[in-house]
């Protein structure tokens, strides 16, 4: 298979994980900080504001830098951004860094969809295409099962105040 379909489907995996896992960890960390219900949806809400506003800017800035090289800056810049998560416990802070990962996943998404429709042959199109959406929709969460949530969050050091108690959680996924 083409390299570059492999980099697309990895890419599109990245995207999913990144989403998939961020939004529902962030706000069980961010309800065990004690933030209210509205501002930990405020706090969401940065994420797909971060992909609207980024979204027309992406063809050009690809255009002009290179998609291979715009799409693993932002899969550098997803990695760093939820990294820093972990370092500042600010919830302004997280403001910001989520509204960044909206346009890191915003080109990571866009990319990855270009290259995928313009390698897949024609002759297996349908098949690549079915693939690349799998892992879309599977949203690679059995590769998650190896992080319990209480283990997460106890590394945020933040525990969730609706969850059971340590010992009753589960896998994600």
């Amino acid at each position: 298979m083409n390299p570059g379909i492999i980099a697309s489907i990895a890419a599109i995996g990245v995207f999913c994980l990144t989403l998939g896992l961020s939004y529902p960890l962030l706000a069980l960390i961010l309800d065990g900080m004690g933030l209210s219900p509205g501002m930990i949806g405020l706090n969401a809400a940065m994420t797909p504001l971060g992909i609207i506003a980024s979204s027309p800017f992406i063809p050009p800035i690809a255009r002009r830098f290179g998609a291979w090289f715009v799409c693993v800056f932002s899969l550098c810049l997803a990695a760093v951004l939820l990294m820093l998560m972990a370092v500042f416990r600010d919830v302004t802070i997280w403001f910001l860094l989520r509204f960044l990962l909206g346009i890191a996943n915003t080109v990571i998404f866009v990319t990855s969809e270009t290259w995928i429709n313009q390698l897949a042959p024609p002759k297996i199109r349908g098949r690549i295409i079915g693939l690349y959406t799998t892992v879309a929709a599977a949203d690679l969460q059995p590769a998650a099962r190896p992080f319990r949530i209480d283990r997460i969050l106890d590394a945020y050091g933040a525990h969730c105040r609706q969850c059971p108690p340590s010992d009753t959680h589960r896998v994600v996924g």
